[in-house]
């Protein structure tokens, strides 16, 4: 059957109308994941907070008692009581398999502004910037980005003296190369996008004189991912292990959640937070790192839970961690202290029960330290 005329023309124009709604519709669609300045909206790809993380999310209140058992719950009272005559202050968290078991709080955060400790605080947290860069370089092993066995100057090709140091024997046995103190801020920043290796040299320790070892990994990290320290953190270590709250300290910045350290000051046997440290400028390399105490606990639990990191390359992260500073490790677990700016802090990591336990203190108790608290803690978990 044939179409008249009339009819073809009105199938032409619905045709031409139904191409031109398309047109319009997917033009739309374009224009719409543009914003206003012209750049392109990207999909959201952060997943919502599961587990700690949303525990952490939901309430930063440090406040949370979970027992098992009458016997616990005795000891635990007798241990409030001994703590509230030491005068202690400070916070604790302990977690285990996924779910808080214990938090608390005494004294202020930052007694200028009467902050209270909460589980976003953040504290200094010296050397165990170490264990952060250590995954940081493990990351990059995993990935393929570093070859064990490749020489370390392969990497960083300035570094002359290494021509037989691999990477594997770097990591495990460290460097025979030293830097003098008062060139560590010649050598570089966490904002540097390249390191200045002629300041090291070989030698042995002095006063003046420190290993290099760690301003080696810096260099090394930051030579892989084309970054400068501070970006190459904030990849590998804030993102990729969905940390909140931890940062790159900046000389004379400051930020509301930030803890104080104080000096001992009693007064009619009343502990007084009054004389705050001034804290000293970060060294690069063991001081430039501020991290909450939650972000504290989940970056612990969450490596020593993966069994790339326990072990792969034959537990070759776990015997890079064992090298450092103010850190005991055994076959039950790790456990990392330090004094920095007036912030006493200890974390305790249990493999077999999966357990941490952090304790962070910000004035000089004589009578109840970190460490001390961190085994009371212990050993009421411990109690059938």
């Amino acid at each position: 059957m044939k179409m008249s005329v009339a009819t073809k023309k009105i199938f032409f124009y619905s045709c031409v109308a139904v191409l031109i709604t398309l047109f319009l519709s997917l033009t739309f669609f374009e224009l719409s994941k543009v914003k206003p300045n012209g750049s392109e909206i990207t999909e959201n790809k952060t997943t919502a907070p599961v587990g700690l993380q949303k525990i952490f999310f939901e309430s930063t209140a440090l406040n949370t008692l979970e027992l098992n058992s009458k016997k616990q719950l005795v000891q635990w009272k007798k241990n409030n009581s001994e703590m509230t005559e030491a005068q202690f202050y400070g916070a604790y968290l302990g977690i285990a398999k996924n779910r808080i078991i214990f938090s608390g709080q005494n004294g202020y955060a930052n007694a200028g502004t009467r902050s209270k400790f909460k589980v976003n605080s953040t504290v200094s947290v010296g050397d165990f910037q170490q264990f952060l860069d250590d995954i940081m370089v493990f990351s990059l092993i995993k990935s393929g980005k570093i070859k064990l066995n490749n020489r370390l100057d392969s990497y960083l090709p300035e570094l002359k003296s290494s021509e037989t140091i691999s990477v594997r024997s770097f990591l495990l046995n460290g460097s025979n190369l030293v830097i003098n103190k008062k060139n560590i801020s010649k050598f570089g920043n966490t904002t540097s996008k390249s390191f200045v290796l002629k300041y090291l040299r070989v030698g042995d320790t002095t006063k003046q004189q420190v290993s290099a070892d760690e301003l080696l990994k810096l260099a090394l990290i930051t030579s892989i991912t084309h970054k400068n320290y501070e970006d190459s953190f904030n990849d590998l270590i804030v993102k990729d292990w969905g940390l909140s709250d931890t940062r790159i300290i900046k000389p004379e910045v400051n930020q509301a959640n930030d803890v104080i350290g104080y000096k001992y000051l009693k007064k009619k046997n009343i502990l007084i937070q009054k004389n705050k440290y001034v804290a000293k400028s970060p060294v690069l390399g063991n001081s430039n790192v501020r991290m909450s105490l939650a972000d504290l606990v989940l970056i612990t639990d969450k490596v020593f839970k993966d069994s790339d990191y326990m072990n792969k390359y034959n537990s070759l992260f776990l015997r890079m961690v064992q090298r450092m500073k103010k850190v005991t490790y055994s076959s039950k677990g790790f456990q990392y202290s330090s004094n920095i700016d007036g912030q006493y802090l200890t974390v305790r990591e249990e493999h077999k029960v999966q357990r941490v336990i952090l304790v962070v203190e910000n004035f000089p108790n004589k009578d109840m330290s970190a460490n001390d608290l961190a085994r009371r803690f212990t050993h009421i978990l411990d109690i059938k």
